[in-house]
């Protein structure tokens, strides 16, 4: 019998401990969020109930969210924007197996590069997620591409989808990462520039995706040599890419049109990732998280006030 009620006494104090250590986890969280963005009110239930909901619902803890929600308060995002982009981010980072961190900065850049309204957050996520996995684009090579190429895509007409279809096809062919974005950026310039060369050679600056890649198309089936041609036009560093984009016309079009069509690409591939015992798991251990949360805030009052008075028993002592 003592036996049996110390193990029981042992299994009281573990469950009791996770609860505590679960729930202090996710105020700490949450005070860190509430720092950043400065939401009060309102806002900060929004953002805290947000948090509970996603973090209750999928792999990902509550904790795991309110951190989310601080990398796009740091990003400048308002209380109301990060609650509209958390579920879609959260979709991305289970789809390709990426830290939440990243996942969130690279959406949330993303999105600000080509002047996106944060409505459009799952739009750039399920491009991304459907793109990673259709060519050799992979977040690193995706998220060091577009810091140097999307806020001039967005001036030269190129949407997100065609940009990042000519990523997946200069990843495809090894070309990747910055150089490819420096590359593209140099080439984007020079083909919306109406007083360069190469718009010149192309019948006038390109105004969209379609547009260069017709104007592609056409130099293509002239005979356009780039190895002999490209070094006036788009600058020596410039060429490979150029000459890649040059013969890939057709791959390249291919992708974008599946990239236009990739609406709940992230959502999609984040399911089948959780359809096994492994996912379930994690479903569980969230919900079991959820529960915690809720019994620390319903007695957390009475552990505050248990450890003041711990404290101020010990200044007691050492007065």
């Amino acid at each position: 019998q003592m036996a049996m009620a110390t193990a029981g006494f042992y299994a009281a104090s573990r469950a009791i401990g996770s609860v505590i250590s679960t729930g202090k986890e996710f105020q700490q969280a949450m005070a860190n969020v509430k720092a950043i963005s400065g939401a009060t009110g309102a806002e900060f239930l929004a953002l805290e109930a947000n948090a509970k909901r996603l973090g209750a619902t999928t792999v990902h803890t509550a904790s795991d969210v309110a951190a989310l929600q601080t990398e796009f308060a740091k990003l400048g995002f308002t209380a109301t924007e990060i609650t509209q982009v958390t579920a879609s981010t959260l979709a991305l980072s289970t789809a390709v197996g990426a830290d939440l961190a990243t996942s969130a900065a690279t959406a949330g850049t993303t999105l600000r590069g080509f002047g996106l309204d944060v409505s459009e957050t799952s739009r750039v996520t399920d491009v991304m997620a459907l793109s990673f996995s259709s060519s050799a684009l992979d977040m690193a090579k995706f998220t060091d591409s577009m810091k140097y190429v999307a806020p001039i895509a967005k001036i030269a007409g190129i949407d997100l989808e065609g940009t990042t279809a000519i990523l997946g096809q200069l990843a495809n062919a090894g070309i990747s990462g910055s150089m490819a974005g420096t590359s593209l950026r140099k080439i984007l310039l020079e083909a919306g520039n109406a007083g360069s060369n190469l718009a010149k050679r192309m019948g006038g600056p390109i105004s969209s995706f379609e547009d260069f890649q017709e104007k592609l198309a056409t130099l293509k089936s002239e005979g356009f040599d780039p190895l002999t041609d490209g070094a006036d036009l788009v600058g020596k560093r410039a060429i490979t890419a150029f000459s890649i984009l040059l013969g890939g016309v057709d791959s390249t079009n291919k992708l974008g049109e599946s990239l236009n069509e990739a609406g709940g690409a992230a959502q999609d591939m984040a399911d089948i990732q959780l359809d096994t015992l492994e996912g379930s798991l994690q479903l569980a251990t969230s919900a079991m998280d959820g529960l915690k949360i809720e019994m620390f805030e319903m007695n957390e009052g009475d552990l505050r006030d248990l450890v003041d008075g711990f404290t101020k028993f010990i200044d007691s002592i050492d007065e």
